[in-house]
């Protein structure tokens, strides 16, 4: 897939439809994805795409939506915009590679075996340069020299936030973080 001939209406479409801020940290999200994927051998193509389109509803009526989608389990209204996100991009006609809509179904909350690409956008997510938190840098570092040490790094982070604050942990997040947790303890 090439996007990049379509790229001035896809950041017309974010453009319209996001925030200033949330913007930005999408370019900031495609730029990171694009690094990781070079570093790993996954494709930039798709990479740079799902890290440009990944919260392309967060400013939405993500319940609404849901509604609309027939959606009507889910953990929290923060992270159903990439449930809500990648069947958008599916059924606006924007993409209907398998692919790029998994990993922006994931993106968020992670999954069970993920795949580099998931990965990739799940952590060019969490550390673009304006992001800000306590664990970011460690992240970081570890995101350029071992994806599933830094996946199981993120889901133990955050699931202990999750659980220190008495928050709901999404379904996927759980499978994700045993899911790399049990990979970790075989290649050890």
């Amino acid at each position: 897939m090439d996007y990049t001939n379509d790229r001035g209406q896809l950041l017309a479409l974010l453009k319209k439809n996001l925030s200033e801020e949330k913007y930005i940290h999408s370019l900031a999200t495609e730029k990171q994805a694009i690094e990781l994927a070079e570093l790993f051998g996954v494709d930039t193509q798709k990479a740079g795409f799902a890290g440009l389109m990944h919260d392309v509803t967060k400013c939405f009526d993500d319940v609404a939506l849901a509604r609309k989608y027939g959606i009507v389990k889910y953990t929290s209204k923060k992270t159903l915009h990439q449930t809500t996100g990648a069947i958008y991009l599916e059924k606006e006609g924007i993409t209907r590679d398998a692919d790029v809509l998994a990993a922006v179904a994931f993106h968020t909350t992670g999954c069970a075996d993920m795949t580099d690409l998931q990965k990739i956008i799940y952590l060019a997510d969490a550390i673009e340069p304006n992001r800000r938190y306590p664990e970011v840098d460690r992240l970081r570092e570890l995101a350029h020299t071992d994806l599933d040490a830094a996946m199981r790094y993120s889901l133990a982070t955050t699931v202990e936030r999750l659980k220190s604050r008495n928050l709901p942990i999404d379904e996927n997040t759980i499978l994700a973080y045993n899911s790399f947790n049990k990979s970790f303890r075989r290649d050890a």
